[in-house]
């Protein structure tokens, strides 16, 4: 038993068992008040940090008591002794919010969480944060270890002793942060001793758990660097504002990382405050917790299931959802990950044998279909394309314009007529004036012809050109008709069918190979999968190498190989060389324990050997076909190309008098006119 301490009112304290213990102090049961823990430090803190754990003693209330693990009473050394602790609400059956928002850990901690109950999480955060500020504090230290959370999806937040507290003029700063959750303005100072925080710098790091939360646990700032100095660091990378998945990423020589959750899987209110948060709009006001609990509701009332799987619960606005898209590209986020085959229970039923049928020669369908000597396909025949008629082309315009270029040259004619013998004005103006009205008339005349003659071969054009439209339009449907009412079309589905039973019979043995290269990488990928850097114990990987391991998104040991390591700049050498030399271990031990059939290969042979009877039975029935067609065929297809060729007689006469024609017309427009192909 622990020796005793005494409470504000003076009153001892027994403090029970040993609940756990860091650097700053030792947690303990508390047998008088079971729902209580008690918090005792190694050593009495100074003046200040005792005279913030009384004024937060005084200042709790039912708000804080549920969104926070707020010191409730002070614990002193002795009668009115200095502060030695303080107690709080017991937290159970809550992990770090880190257990929740890495896919690899939410598969042993969460293993039925959904994005909805990601989303509810991310909800509660911002109301805790929300209801912090409201009471004048501020977080400060923001990381993924003081945020706890249950199945319950309630959210506490702890080690609020290190919390930024403001009880009326008396302030008491937070004097620690962790550098990945440091905003962008603060990431260049040396210490947070004389920085007062606000609840604008602690809303960096709620848009960060929130990001974590809804993107597969990656950190914003983690991309494809896209310049050789970028992304060697993430704290630079902070500090320079390189959101990875900005609007303008590209202009921040960032990019968004592989098969990460495309950020359009977002609705757009909740990427808009996103990139408040990330930007350099972010310096002078980010989002509140308060708009993000509005932004977060929204979203939860916009969810819908995904009608291929269950377990994918996604934002309606988007038209496909988002996970089954990573699923395809090997990256699952929800659900458990598949167990090797040969590693599950069965409890069904024997698998049925693998159907069995006698031999097909296709090499013998094939030559009887040679000698049946089936008919080619009849083309449509082709024409030199014609000017269409244009409804547009303006004879009376191009007459009218005839008959004054007419008239004009006649005029001209008469004044230099008139120059040239050299007379008088009155004389001239007596003969000039006849020969105008001359010119005028002789103009009329012209115009009245041309628009006659204009017109009359512009309709006769129009209607040759219809006839051979509707001529050309029945060539079409008879070379259908012959086509389709012959074995032509018959002869074509039997070489498709032909075509597709020889590439299926091509592709077996590749097929075969690739199925067993799958299973064996689906397999070794699983056990990956399900070895966490966070349970490796290894001390040459230090604990910041490993927040910036998960911070990348490196969480298990199917996460990355060396090369990566390398380009990340995450890790020192020795640490580097210990990560891929235990991946190359696991592989290791993997393949000496592998089990030497593939999983699955009595169904994929079973799957393919009905896929190869549909083929065959496909490609009988149409042989089938063709022999009815070809007895059936021969009459109709005489009657049909003889009738065809007296058609394609007409059509071309027809084409030759539309030439005629064309040739007597005006020019036509300065634009392109509609041909007949």
């Amino acid at each position: 038993m622990v020796a005793a301490v005494h409470d504000a009112q003076g009153q001892p304290i027994h403090l029970g068992r040993e609940l756990g213990r860091g650097g700053e102090g030792v947690v303990h049961e508390l047998p008088s008040h079971p729902d209580w823990v008690a918090k005792r430090y190694h050593q009495a803190p100074d003046a200040a940090k005792q005279q913030k754990l009384r004024l937060m003693a005084e200042a709790i209330d039912s708000p804080l008591r549920n969104y926070a693990a707020w010191p409730e009473e002070t614990l002193h050394l002795g009668e009115n002794g200095p502060v030695i602790g303080f107690t709080m609400q017991r937290i159970e059956g809550r992990l770090p919010i880190h257990m929740l928002y890495s896919p690899a850990q939410r598969r042993e901690s969460f293993p039925q969480a959904r994005f909805d109950f990601l989303v509810f999480v991310a909800r509660n955060i911002a109301a805790a944060f929300a209801t912090l500020h409201e009471h004048g504090h501020v977080l400060g230290d923001v990381n993924q270890g003081n945020v706890l959370v249950g199945a319950d999806s309630r959210v506490i937040l702890i080690d609020c002793d290190s919390f930024q507290i403001q009880v009326g003029d008396a302030l008491h700063r937070c004097e620690v942060g962790v550098a990945h959750f440091t905003p962008p303005e603060l990431q260049s100072i040396a210490s947070f001793e004389d920085i007062t925080r606000t609840p604008n710098h602690d809303g960096f790091g709620l848009a960060l758990l929130i990001f974590h939360l809804l993107m597969g646990g990656r950190h914003p700032y983690s991309g494809v660097p896209l310049a050789d100095h970028i992304g060697e660091s993430l704290e630079a990378d902070i500090r320079d504002f390189r959101y990875a998945y900005a609007k303008d990423a590209a202009q921040r020589l960032i990019a968004p990382p592989p098969k990460s959750v495309p950020i359009e899987s977002l609705p757009p209110a909740i990427v808009a405050l996103f990139e408040q948060a990330f930007t350099e709009r972010g310096v002078a006001a980010r989002p509140t917790p308060q708009q993000w609990v509005g932004a977060l509701d929204g979203l939860r009332a916009g969810l819908v299931q995904c009608a291929k799987r269950a377990a994918h619960i996604h934002a309606g606005h988007a038209q496909e959802c988002a996970w089954c898209v990573l699923e395809r590209r090997r990256v699952r986020l929800f659900g458990a990950l598949d167990k090797p085959r040969s590693a599950r229970k069965s409890t069904r039923p024997a698998s049925p044998p693998i159907p069995e049928r006698p031999a097909f020669d296709v090499g013998a369908m094939a030559a009887a279909v040679g000698k049946m000597n089936p008919p080619q396909r009849v083309p449509v025949p082709w024409y030199p394309p014609l000017r269409a008629p244009d409804p547009e082309q303006n004879i009376e315009a191009r007459a009218m314009g005839l008959g004054a270029t007419v008239g004009i040259f006649s005029g001209v004619c008469g004044m230099l007529l008139v120059a040239s013998f050299g007379m008088g004005a009155a004389d001239g103006l007596l003969i000039f004036l006849p020969l105008l009205l001359l010119s005028v008339v002789l103009g009329f005349i012209v115009s009245t012809f041309g628009l006659h003659y204009f017109g009359r071969r512009f309709r006769e054009y129009e209607e040759a050109y219809s006839q051979f439209r509707r001529l050309h339009e029945r060539l079409a449907s008879l070379a259908e008709e012959i086509n389709d009412a012959t074995a032509v079309a018959a002869v074509d589905e039997w070489r498709n069918a032909e075509r597709a039973l020889r590439q299926f019979e091509a592709k077996e043995a590749t097929a075969l190979a690739q199925f067993k290269l799958d299973a064996a990488d689906g397999g070794l990928r699983r056990f990956l999968q399900g070895k966490l850097i966070e349970h490796w114990r290894e001390p040459r990987l230090s604990r910041l190498e490993r927040v910036r391991l998960r911070a990348a998104g490196i969480e298990t040991a199917a996460d990355f190989d060396r090369a990566r390591l390398v380009k990340a700049h995450l890790l020192r050498d020795d640490a580097r060389a210990a990560l891929s030399a235990w991946k190359l271990q696991l592989v290791r031990d993997y393949r000496r324990q592998a089990p030497t059939a593939a999983p699955g290969l009595a169904d994929f042979h079973r799957a393919r050997a009905q896929h190869r009877i549909a083929l065959q039975e496909r490609l009988g029935a149409v042989y089938a076909k063709l022999e009815k067609s070809m007895q059936r065929g021969s009459l109709v297809l005489a009657a049909r190309r003889n009738q065809m060729a007296a058609l394609q007689a007409e059509a071309m006469r027809q084409h030759a008098h539309c030439e005629q024609l064309a040739r007597l017309l005006p020019p036509p427009p300065r634009r392109p006119g509609s041909v007949l192909p």
